[in-house]
């Protein structure tokens, strides 16, 4: 475990264009694309297999251009997706940092508006024991608690997905890098 070599991820669904190297992986989005299961054009969506207890890290890099353009990551309960966080473009004055936590058919959100000037987020997941905690920080130095909620343990978190998609009549470049997956009991929480 440690660094993510991003020409060893799988794609679950891939775009027309990307850029992919070890440290970093740039995709631009499709218009009129989704992260939801009954979409029928999907988003650039790649895969992590994630094993028992873990905490990865990534930076997402963006330049949204139109409201509901986003990225981030779907967390994966089997092959039911139980969480997607992430930020979307609001208005020209803010963006929206989201997450989404679903419970079989239904689902409830969080939401916190930050600045539009924003064109990077970073992202903390914590697993251990069917308890899952979501961090986001600016920086990369400091985090700060999203969303806390469990899945089923016998199960677990099998897998961390990276999209990006363009839900109107839109595109974008999002770029993931810094991505790294670390046993949890190699960082002591801050």
């Amino acid at each position: 475990m440690g660094k993510i070599d991003f020409r060893t991820v799988q794609w679950v669904h891939e775009p027309k264009l990307y850029i992919c190297d070890e440290d970093r992986i740039t995709v631009e989005t499709e218009p009129n694309t989704y992260w939801r299961k009954d979409a029928k054009n999907f988003g650039a969506e790649m895969k992590l297999p994630m094993k028992e207890s873990f905490i990865f890290t990534v930076c997402t890099e963006f330049v949204y251009n139109k409201p509901f353009d986003q990225c981030g990551l779907i967390l994966y309960n089997g092959d039911v997706k139980k969480a997607v966080i992430g930020t979307e473009k609001k208005d020209e004055e803010y963006l929206r940092l989201v997450a989404n936590v679903f419970h079989q058919e239904n689902g409830d959100r969080s939401m916190r508006d930050v600045g539009s000037a924003l064109g990077r987020m970073f992202y903390r997941i914590i697993y251990r024991a069917g308890a899952c905690r979501v961090q986001y920080s600016f920086t990369g130095a400091r985090y700060t608690d999203l969303r806390e909620f469990h899945v089923d343990p016998k199960v677990g978190i099998t897998s961390i997905c990276m999209f990006a998609c363009s839900p109107s009549e839109s595109y974008f470049d999002c770029t993931f890098c810094e991505a790294n997956v670390y046993d949890e009991r190699m960082i002591e929480e801050a």
